[in-house]
């Protein structure tokens, strides 16, 4: 559960991250949700050549989220950070 009092300035992962196994009690919508509420950015990395198959995994949130190939991570996440 994600709060303004967590003090998060952005959420960084690699995309298997954000999948769960179908019998998890909570799942990347939960999660995703709350980053749009606290205006948190999600960065995704996510090699380029999966990227296409990934996007419609995470649903409605593919669009809300800041994908990154591996080497542009870091430039991803400063850019989100300001």
């Amino acid at each position: 559960m994600v709060t303004v009092a967590d003090n998060i300035g952005a959420i960084v992962g690699y995309f298997h991250k954000f999948i769960g196994p179908p019998e998890a009690e909570s799942h990347v919508s939960e999660l995703l949700q709350r980053t749009q509420i606290h205006n948190i950015p999600v960065v995704v990395i996510c090699p380029e050549n999966v990227m296409s198959r990934a996007r419609p995994m995470l649903g409605t949130y593919a669009n809300q989220v800041h994908w990154a190939n591996p080497d542009q991570a870091y430039e991803k996440v400063m850019q989100q950070l300001g």
